[in-house]
């Protein structure tokens, strides 16, 4: 069946899945929606634990060509202040696209996430580096714009085990 699904004031269209159910564990495969003018595959996994009401659930997720300031805007219903989470790329502007693929146990009522990912984004505007400080805008402003690194694109891999987030590879580049 197709539908809309709506998470923590997050947005789901276009919603199409099939799951089952074995051993009072739930699989959602293959998992296909829409997700900030993107496109949202993978899989669910919901396994009950040894404790009651204690389950853990493992993501598998690959988005593509999504809306980059949108994912943010969705996203940040996560945070525990969304408004100031959008407002800080809002502010740089940003826009473009991103692609993300994402590997997440999360054992709820217990504070055990592991997983890992990747985010890359083009064409985000997501700020400027001003290499010479307060120069670089006095530059800027004349007309001499080549002391600013416009951030537009990049890549990010991470992990996160025992509560830590571990970026072990990134990479920003833009334009001068």
């Amino acid at each position: 069946p197709e539908g809309s699904l709506f998470y923590k004031n997050m947005s789901f269209s276009a919603v199409q899945a099939r799951g089952s159910v074995l051993d009072k564990s739930v699989t959602v495969e293959p998992l296909t929606c829409t997700f900030a003018g993107g496109i949202l595959t993978g899989s669910l996994d919901i396994e009950p634990a040894a404790l009651p009401k204690t389950t853990s659930t493992l993501l598998n997720l690959q988005l593509i060509d999504a809306g980059f300031l949108k994912s943010m805007e969705q996203l940040g219903h996560l945070t525990q202040d969304p408004d100031k989470f959008v407002r800080n790329f809002a502010r740089a502007g940003a826009e473009g696209r991103m692609d993300a693929t994402l590997s997440l146990k999360v054992s709820q009522n217990t504070i055990d996430w592991s997983g890992a990912g990747h985010l890359s984004f083009r064409q985000a505007k997501l700020g400027q580096i001003h290499l010479l400080g307060g120069l670089s805008k006095l530059l800027q402003s004349l007309g001499l714009g080549f002391t600013s690194l416009d951030l537009n694109n990049g890549y990010v891999d991470w992990t996160i085990a025992d509560d830590t987030l571990n970026v072990s590879n990134s990479l920003f580049t833009g334009t001068l």
